[in-house]
Order: C-alpha cells, then sequence, then structure tokens
C-alpha cells in the first residue's frame, strides 16, 4: 500500500530505492529501482509501508514510522 501525504519525504529518500539515470531521445531520465518490492520506482513516487528512511539523511518531512521528536 502507498501512502500519499502532503510535505512527505520521496521515495527516493528510501536505503531501498538504489537510483540509476539513462540517456533517452537526448534526455535524462532518472529513475530507481526499490529492492525491497523488487518493482522500478520515481523519484518522488508515494512511499510504501516498507520505506526506511536512509542512513544520514535528516528531514523535517513525513515518512512511515517516524517518531516525533
Amino acid at each position: 500500500m502507498f501512502n500519499k501525504k502532503e510535505n512527505a519525504c520521496p521515495c527516493a529518500y528510501c536505503e531501498y530505492f538504489k537510483y540509476f539515470e539513462y540517456i533517452e531521445r537526448n534526455s535524462i531520465v532518472q529513475k530507481g529501482f526499490c529492492t525491497k518490492i523488487n518493482q522500478f520506482r520515481e523519484l518522488y513516487d508515494e512511499l510504501c509501508e516498507e520505506f526506511v528512511l536512509e542512513s544520514g539523511i535528516y528531514t523535517k518531512k513525513w515518512y512511515p514510522n517516524k517518531k516525533n521528536d
């Protein structure tokens, strides 16, 4: 299940997200692959329940299982 919330982190902040880019028709295409759910994802896709904030990223944006400070 994917979560849609305002002011949420992008999918690209997840530790399971593996970024890649390629050139298609003279444009750079930026995508990612989720190693947890084995699915291609966009950088700013809605978050899934498996989201885990990547180590070294600090944000005030919402993400699943975020502990309120």
